[in-house]
């Protein structure tokens, strides 16, 4: 019998080719195909690419949701830099800078990637003119950049440093020029004006937005006349203390047509007449809002034309920021049941406040998010919410249709308070995603609080710390402790999160 053929034993070499198995992550439809794609290639499988990818997938520092990485913090050995660099060629990616960069390491650490960056924030607050002149070169560079944001407390000369190079961008379609301090305005020169114009005529902008921002130019100069009819192509505009708007709302200009969500002077209490009666004709005779956020908002519930309560019945999203605890506001939000989003600044809890507003509430059948913040600064302690106040708003979250976001924070409550409400924090946090509790906590109180929820038998939160203001070792201090407990967000595991 003639001997039979040996049959060459089958090996993983070359059963995908490189090239293939990249192609085949490249048209995966959605991030959660693409990471358990990646996840679920044996190691001989992976190209270096992919491999880079996965390592990135379980980064600390990264948040992948393929073709989006957000970079979520500057603190990036050499070998994830390699990574991010390696990612960034499997195209086309977008990778957002999560972070505010303030230092030059900070953006130095993603220097490699800038033609893949297309989102950034800085703050120039104290910036050397060697930084500055070393971000401008690096914004150039980003010429994928869809989105910058600028806060500047030097009254502009930090910005000026810039030279507007972010004008030039061919993808830049969002900017937010804002003050970082509370001291003085963003100054903007003639010709910084006459660069913002030409950006706003030339580019489908999608979102302008200005803090604390002084035009050198009168309003009613030629070129602020421009500029208001150059804003007309925007989608999103968040207005607020600028002084060309002050006495005259954008001039008598209509709101731009595409326009879905509008800010304007949201905690300003000042009463200009012109400027509300331009504001209030615009709003009236403009496009349907998704988002609205004005001053004066009570004043908006005393019209009598029929148009305002259709703009407000149309909304999903509303930010009230005064001390709106009027019936008059309470019966606005029962007709508004498009409303998604609700945040409720500078309340004043005094009596039955929240239980008035929780009556009602509740029965907005889509909000999904909803802020109570205040400001510890300012909130005296008859505003603030107090431990009652939070207690029935928490014992009231599974009579909420779909309520997962819940903002309570900066009102003074202190852990003692935190740590006696804990069985109905957790019992809320079982229908909840988030809740945020920070405040200014004392030497002991973060501690205090990991323990105790160390100790519940039937957790439903994970704890992540989030302070307003802390020193960076008592930050990583607080992180590390969580960590180590246990109780901090794990991967693949759906659990409300609790900021503290």
């Amino acid at each position: 019998m003639a001997a039979r053929t040996q049959r060459a034993r089958a090996t993983h070499v070359g059963v995908l080719q490189p090239d293939i198995t990249e192609t085949i992550a490249r048209l995966l439809p959605g991030p959660d195909a693409f990471a358990a794609f990646v996840a679920a290639l044996p190691a001989w499988a992976k190209t270096p690419l992919l491999a880079s990818i996965a390592r990135l997938l379980v980064a600390p520092s990264m948040a992948v949701a393929w073709p989006t990485i957000t970079v979520l913090s500057p603190q990036l050995d050499s070998a994830t830099i390699e990574d991010l660099v390696a990612a960034a060629t499997l195209g086309p990616c977008s990778i957002v800078i999560g972070y505010t960069i303030e230092t030059h390491d900070d953006l130095a650490v993603v220097a490699d990637v800038a033609s893949s960056i297309t989102s950034l924030k800085f703050d120039l607050d104290g910036t050397s003119k060697t930084t500055l002149r070393f971000f401008r070169s690096t914004i150039a560079s980003c010429t994928h950049l869809a989105s910058l944001e600028l806060k500047d407390s030097t009254w502009g000369e930090a910005l000026r440093t810039l030279k507007g190079v972010f004008f030039k961008l061919e993808h830049l379609t969002s900017l937010a020029l804002l003050n970082s301090s509370g001291d003085g305005d963003v100054e903007l020169s003639t010709g910084f004006c006459e660069r913002l114009v030409h950006w706003l005529q030339t580019r489908p902008v999608v979102s302008l937005k200005m803090y604390a921002v002084h035009f050198a130019d009168a309003p009613d100069s030629p070129l602020c006349l421009v500029l208001y009819d150059a804003i007309s192509s925007s989608t999103t505009l968040a207005l607020d203390c600028v002084n060309i708007l002050e006495h005259s709302f954008m001039h008598q200009r209509p709101l731009p047509v595409h326009l879905t969500s509008l800010e304007w002077d949201p905690s300003d209490f000042d009463n200009a007449y012109q400027s509300w009666y331009d504001f209030q004709g615009a709003l009236e005779d403009g496009p349907q809002l998704t988002h609205l956020s004005c001053k004066n908002f009570v004043k908006l519930l005393d019209d009598d034309d029929d148009e305002i309560p259709r703009v407000l019945q149309g909304l999903s999203s509303l930010a009230i920021h005064c001390k709106a605890t009027s019936y008059e506001v309470l019966n606005a939000l029962k007709t508004m049941s498009n409303l998604t989003a609700l945040v409720l600044q500078d309340i004043g809890f005094k009596g039955e406040v929240m239980r008035d507003f929780v009556g009602v509430l509740r029965k907005l059948p889509y909000l999904e998010v909803l802020k109570f913040p205040g400001d510890f600064k300012q909130v005296k302690d008859g505003d603030a919410m107090s431990t009652t106040d939070v207690v029935h708003l928490l014992q009231h979250v599974p009579r909420f249709a779909c309520l997962a976001h819940l903002d309570v924070a900066d009102h003074k409550l202190d852990m003692t308070s935190i740590l006696g409400l804990l069985p109905t924090l957790n019992a809320a946090a079982k229908r909840l995603q988030k809740i945020r509790l920070q405040s200014r906590w004392q030497q002991g109180d973060v501690e205090a609080f990991v323990a105790a929820v160390g100790q519940l038998l039937d957790r439903h939160f994970a704890i992540v710390f989030d302070p307003r203001v802390v020193d960076a070792a008592t930050n990583a201090h607080h992180k590390l402790l969580i960590e180590k407990s246990g109780l901090a967000p794990r991967r693949g595991v759906a659990k409300c999160i609790v900021y503290v």
